[in-house]
């Protein structure tokens, strides 16, 4: 007597990639081949969350997208708010082999470059501030030897100088005054 024994085998064993990789914000570059496991994915500055949609070759695959666990078809939603942000994919077949497959998240250039406050310790800005003001004048007394000048920026990515020293933004900047008039020019940059 024989008695063939023959296991029986998924029919996508050894095939622990995606077919499919879908985002829910920007495009994919290159555009998506399961056989290509590097990618970029450029998105908006505003952009705080993308969502992956990943589909597998295998139907009985696991998947998990920055470490949560789905299956093909299902999306998870990333936060991409570090920069760059490295999104990982790993698709595992049923004998366990696996690919891994990367996005890298880039955000654009924040192109806000304006104040959302501005203060003197002494004095008062005339006219009162405004975002989209960009002159204002004080009067100080004139023994006052110094003036600090608070400013806020809109952007967290932006720089600030002011009287052309580096400012941090919201923390108070003391600015010398040796003459009776003196122009201090608050310069922000935006990060582009």
């Amino acid at each position: 007597y024989l008695v063939e024994l023959t296991k029986e085998v998924a029919p996508c064993d050894g095939d622990g990639r995606l077919n499919g990789l879908t985002v829910s914000e920007g495009t994919l570059d290159p555009v998506f081949d399961g056989s290509h496991f590097s990618y970029e994915l450029e998105v908006a500055i505003t952009t705080n969350e993308v969502t992956f949609t990943p589909n597998a070759v295998c139907p009985d695959a696991t998947i998990t997208v920055e470490g949560v666990s789905t299956t093909s078809g299902v999306g998870v939603a990333v936060d991409v708010t570090t920069k760059p942000a490295v999104v990982d994919i790993v698709v595992t077949d049923p004998i366990g082999d696996s690919e891994t497959y990367t996005v890298t998240v880039v955000r654009g250039a924040e192109t806000e470059a304006r104040l959302d406050s501005l203060a003197v310790s002494e004095g008062t800005l005339s006219p009162v501030f405004d975002p989209d003001t960009d002159e204002y004048s004080i009067t100080v007394a004139l023994t006052s030897m110094t003036v600090d000048v608070t400013a806020g920026m809109m952007s967290d990515y932006a720089t600030m100088t002011i009287d052309g020293d580096t400012a941090t933004d919201g923390i108070a900047e003391t600015v010398d005054l040796p003459d009776p008039t003196k122009d201090i020019a608050i310069v922000v940059t935006a990060e582009d």
